[in-house]
């Protein structure tokens, strides 16, 4: 009922050349149905697989996924108070960092237009994240690029703006068919 928003570009622009890079399998083999380009490995190699990636092609959409931070929280609990999970954050930091750069180093960098997204998909609480509690549901947005309005949003608007904000930055429409409960963010 609710495919991956890569379907619905794909409807609309079956031209967009669509890459996902993940750490967690089943977002390749069981969620994402209309990828040009897929790829899978541990942390690391996703960064580096994105660079090799953004130096060989163009993809109009690059979907990242690094684990190792809710690995830490699964294992150590999820609060800025424990070192092993703050340290995969700023590992990840570095991984997000090394593929920033590659985009940056495009050939074409200063003729193309980036909207450069990074979120999570949920917080934890302890060793868990399945509950409603606000610890579990806060989570943040990053966005950069042409257009994005600067400052901060106190609530934030929930992962649920993804979708439609990247397809709004690609041009098309979110068909109100589609169900989704997130608007484009911050453009």
């Amino acid at each position: 009922e609710y495919p991956h928003f890569f379907q619905r570009i794909k409807e609309k622009r079956p031209e967009a050349y669509l890459s996902s890079i993940v750490n967690w399998a089943p977002i390749n083999d069981k969620i994402l149905r209309a990828a040009d380009h897929k790829a899978r490995g541990n942390d690391i190699e996703v960064a580096q697989l994105a660079t090799q990636h953004l130096q060989n092609k163009n993809p109009d959409v690059l979907f990242l996924h690094f684990d190792e931070v809710d690995g830490a929280g699964h294992k150590n609990g999820y609060s800025a108070a424990i070192p092993s999970y703050t340290n995969a954050i700023t590992r990840t930091d570095s991984l997000i960092s090394l593929v920033l750069k590659a985009v940056r180093d495009r050939e074409n960098y200063d003729s193309e237009d980036w909207l450069i997204l990074i979120t999570t998909d949920h917080g934890g609480f302890k060793k868990s994240h399945g509950s409603q509690k606000t610890q579990v549901r806060r989570i943040f947005i990053i966005a950069s690029g042409k257009g994005i309005q600067t400052g901060e949003v106190t609530p934030g608007p929930g992962h649920v703006v993804i979708p439609p904000t990247v397809c709004n930055y690609l041009g098309i429409d979110v068909n109100p068919s589609w169900g989704w409960e997130g608007k484009p963010f911050g453009l």
